[in-house]
């Protein structure tokens, strides 16, 4: 190998040379620095001096002194012998930085070279600096971001999307190892807040989280279950997919606080498809299904309820509602049969909800509704009283015609 520094074991001719003429005094002045006058071969006029004839001295032995007195016709041509470049094997730790040069370099810089063959020191660049420097990427400015790519579509990068840039001429993935009982996790943040949203696989039981505003949202288990509002299986909003069942809580903490349950299990049997729950875990209603028809079920078990009475005047109170002909705004090319929610509200106020001429906070109808299947109980006591009345007169008519 080439090598700079090492003391040759035998001289050679470098074939530089200084050539001095005209001179007046026997001292002349190098143009390459030297280690002793052994480096150089001194001619005077065509001949060859001992080394013992002349000394150097001064800086980096650039000071020729010769033994004699010259006149300007003297020709004096000097020969550096090549004792400074050489094929070499070092020993091991042979080499020191002592043995290099560097009062030309300043703290921080760097050996580069400027393509051609020159060496030289010089300031580390601002891109070196960010990217490559030994304190890593965590505390540098990457500017425009970073482009990892196999491949350049040259597509442009959209909004302010350009920090991390992944790509490559057919599928590209961004793989998150961790620990088997660790966390892998993507979060987000702002100036003020830390993580205050973020994405997390746990791989203690291989569920995915989603949170916002530091708080767990949506969880997806490892058997599929998904859970929104809190973690499943004790969600708010619970989906499961082995026993094909939605289910809607209160709270989110347990069974007992189920409010809406849908399950569709196909069967050939009476089937609850969506059940309706108070907090206590009791059944308020259902619309059930079978293959040729659907029920909607309002709770009705004798064992829950108290206080019976026996409905009574119940044509009086039906002479009071006022069915009519209407159409609504929205669809005014259809005539349907009904009632006025308010009108109805003071005869059964069981079948109306809602207020009569409520408006929200913006001045938008709030409308009441009916559930006009709670009806049935007074047109039943009507027609009942309807038919007492019938049977009663017919018992007279077929008296009088028997007399």
């Amino acid at each position: 190998m080439t090598y700079i520094g090492q003391q040759p074991s035998t001289t050679f001719d470098s074939g530089i040379q200084d050539r001095f003429t005209g001179l007046t005094t026997n001292t002349v002045t190098l143009t390459h620095y030297i280690s002793a006058e052994t480096d150089i071969l001194v001619v005077w006029n065509n001949i060859v001096q001992d080394s013992s004839t002349y000394s150097v001295g001064g800086t980096g032995n650039k000071t020729l002194t010769l033994g004699g007195t010259l006149v300007s016709a003297d020709i004096v041509t000097v020969y550096y012998t090549n004792k400074v470049m050489q094929s070499v094997n070092p020993t091991a730790n042979s080499v020191g930085i002592t043995e290099l040069n560097l009062s030309d370099g300043s703290n921080g810089q760097a050996i580069t070279t400027n393509g051609s063959g020159t060496l030289a020191f010089s300031s580390v660049g601002a891109d070196a600096d960010n990217y490559f420097a030994t304190s890593g990427l965590s505390s540098k400015d990457l500017g425009t971001g970073l482009h990892i790519k196999t491949a350049d579509s040259g597509a442009s990068v959209a909004g302010d999307m350009d920090e991390l840039v992944l790509e490559n001429s057919s599928n590209t993935g961004l793989s998150i190892l961790s620990a088997t009982n660790g966390l892998g996790r993507i979060a987000f943040g702002d100036s003020g807040d830390n993580a205050i949203g973020g994405i997390d696989y746990n791989h203690s039981d291989n569920s995915l989280k989603l949170s916002t505003n530091g708080s767990e949202r949506m969880r997806l288990t490892t058997g599929g279950n998904l859970g929104i509002a809190n973690n499943a299986p004790n969600a708010a909003l619970e989906v499961s997919p082995t026993t094909s069942e939605v289910v809607i809580r209160a709270t989110g903490n347990s069974q007992s606080n189920e409010l809406i349950r849908w399950n569709n299990t196909n069967t050939t049997s009476s089937n609850y498809t969506i059940s309706f729950f108070k907090r206590n875990n009791t059944t308020t209603g259902s619309i059930a299904h079978t293959n040729n028809s659907t029920s909607f079920n309002t709770s009705s078990d004798y064992r829950l309820k108290e206080n019976e009475v026996t409905l009574s005047n119940g044509i009086t109170r039906l002479k009071t509602l006022k069915p009519y002909r209407f159409n609504f705004k929205t669809d005014a090319d259809k005539t349907v049969d009904g009632f006025f929610a308010h009108e109805v509200s003071s005869v059964v106020p069981e079948a109306i909800t809602g207020d009569k001429d409520a408006v929200d906070s913006e001045g938008n109808v709030e409308p009441q509704a009916i559930d006009q299947s709670k009806l049935v109980p007074l047109l039943t006591k009507a027609l009942q009283e309807a038919i007492t009345k019938i049977e009663s007169l017919e018992a007279r008519v077929k008296t009088l015609e028997d007399a």
